[in-house]
């Protein structure tokens, strides 16, 4: 799990590589967005929280 934009969602990797982080907003208990960051730059902040944890 990491956080992207203050929601918690899934780091999907391949391998060791982490290839993107999906944030879920629930609205009365449904999936109302997903937003999946895959940008090596944007994620390379995550890399390092998720190094730490």
């Amino acid at each position: 799990m990491a956080e992207i934009n203050g929601a918690d969602g899934p780091a999907v990797r391949a391998g060791d590589t982490l290839v993107a982080v999906v944030s879920v907003e629930l609205r009365d208990g449904l999936i109302a967005d997903l937003q999946a960051v895959v940008n090596p730059d944007k994620l390379e902040c995550v890399r390092g929280r998720l190094a730490r944890a």
